[in-house]
């Protein structure tokens, strides 16, 4: 009978792991236990001074990271734009130098023309000689560097004004540059032109200067006829 109790120990019925099961659930149990004993701790709270002062610090925050994008764009439009008028100015300068040479043609021979035809006494006095004088100085403002007018939108006009000799610098030019503000102009577009208003002044002040001139030949001639008739007149008187 000893022997026979001895091998039942060992049949497949025999449940190893139970004792290591119970102990299992006896140390989820001690845990359990030990979880509840802890301390809860207490969630954070903020006083309403808190709050604000934190809403304060964010908005502020968006604000400067705003500007700074904001900034950022219109110093991106700033090159561009800087670059494009120094472009724009090296080929004006081009421009108007082929123009002086037209106009400073064109003009001489125009007076010539017009001289020859409405006084031709004129040509005889050599005050034709004075007229084309008085034209070429008052075109001599024409081989300087011209007065260039730059249309810009407004929100440029500022930051390029800062930056006026930059942009002459850049494209070697000497004469003087006017930002103007252009309603129509957004972003970083412009318009590029010299001011003619100078060559209209000088044009009326050249043509008053003509005038004077031809006046005072033809009063000269004028008056010289009525001498030399006066002076026929006593001639055949004379006789």
């Amino acid at each position: 009978m000893i022997e026979l109790f001895e091998m039942d120990k060992y049949l497949f019925n025999t449940m190893f792991d139970e004792e290591e099961t119970k102990n299992e659930k006896a140390d989820k149990k001690d845990l359990l236990k030990q979880e509840e004993t802890l301390p809860v701790e207490d969630a954070p709270t903020f006083s309403e001074e808190e709050l604000n002062a934190a809403k304060q610090i964010a908005l502020k925050q968006g604000i400067q990271e705003g500007k700074a994008e904001v900034m950022s764009g219109i110093e991106r439009e700033i090159t561009s734009s800087l670059d494009t008028i120094s472009l724009k100015l090296e080929s004006l300068m081009h421009v108007h130098k082929k123009w002086t040479e037209a106009i400073n043609k064109d003009t001489l021979r125009l007076a010539h023309a017009i001289m020859k035809k409405l006084a031709p006494q004129l040509t005889r006095s050599g005050e034709l000689n004075e007229v084309e004088r008085t034209i070429a100085h008052a075109f001599e403002f024409i081989d300087k560097q011209p007065k260039v007018l730059i249309q810009i939108s407004q929100h440029l006009k500022n930051p390029l004004q800062e930056r006026i000799d930059l942009i002459t610098s850049r494209a070697n030019f000497d004469g003087q540059v006017v930002l103007v503000v252009n309603e129509e102009l957004a972003g970083e577009d412009c318009r590029i032109k010299w001011d003619s208003a100078e060559m209209e002044r000088s044009m009326s002040t050249t043509w008053n200067q003509i005038d004077k001139i031809v006046d005072r030949v033809i009063t000269e001639t004028e008056a010289l006829s009525t001498k030399d008739a006066g002076l026929g007149g006593q001639n055949n008187e004379a006789c």
